[in-house]
């Protein structure tokens, strides 16, 4: 019985994860219809990538002992921050599309990781979108001086 029963819930899983797959290689224009965003807005105004990497804690050595000679990379979106998490360490990278202050980036980023860390520790249900990226003096001054 309980095997039946084991069984249904992984049919149906894979029932749902067959037809999800259907849509691994949707193009973004097709996802912008299907939001309510103007079809001129972007769909996307940043972008985070986190790569696992065990074993290239040096920045130079990737899987299987590959090493890096020279890498470039670029970005077509406004910001983007990726994440290198090295196994016994992490580093960070941020790529801009216009001239930002580094130290107003980190901070953001710095409040974004530990609103996060606390929600993860603290509450681990909350929505991604109910975690701030600003801390109480920047959310003061957005909300209350800029905002009449």
């Amino acid at each position: 019985d309980a095997t039946q029963t084991l069984d249904q819930g992984l049919g149906t899983v894979q029932a749902q994860l067959g037809e999800l797959l259907r849509h691994e290689h949707a193009p973004l224009a097709l996802a912008q219809q299907a939001t309510s965003l103007p079809a001129q807005s972007p769909l996307f105004t940043s972008l985070l990538n986190y790569r696992h990497s065990p074993g290239a804690a040096d920045g130079r050595t990737g899987l299987a002992g590959i090493r890096l000679l020279y890498g470039h990379e670029r970005t077509n979106y406004p910001l983007t921050a990726s994440v290198d998490d090295t196994g016994t360490g992490f580093r960070l990278s941020v790529q801009a599309g216009h001239p930002i202050d580094p130290e107003t980036v980190c901070g953001l980023l710095h409040t974004a990781i530990e609103n996060l860390v606390g929600a993860l520790e603290e509450r681990p249900d909350t929505r991604l979108d109910r975690i701030g990226v600003l801390d109480d003096r920047q959310h003061e001054q957005l909300l209350t001086t800029w905002n009449d």
